[in-house]
């Protein structure tokens, strides 16, 4: 049930934040956005890999998980999208 928080948080940024991310790509900001998302989205992968404990069963902090799956990723993500 709680996994469904990520993915939903993810999906909301990425839309949330489309409008900034449509008004850069309007005003011929492609390649600072396609810089940006790139850096965003490795730094939540990274970040993403040491947030879940030491693999143990029940040992990953949901909260960090939350944090960089949901939100740091997801404002990456929204550098890439595109809506027409």
């Amino acid at each position: 049930m709680l996994s469904n928080l990520i993915g939903s948080t993810q999906s909301f940024v990425v839309l949330f934040f489309s409008f900034i991310t449509g008004r850069l790509l309007d005003a011929n900001h492609s390649r600072e956005l396609l810089l940006a998302g790139s850096i965003i989205i490795t730094i939540g992968m990274f970040m993403l890999s040491i947030s879940n404990g030491n693999g143990g069963l029940n040992q990953g902090n949901y909260g960090l998980t939350w944090l960089t799956q949901g939100l740091v990723t997801g404002l990456g993500m929204a550098c890439f999208f595109v809506s027409r």
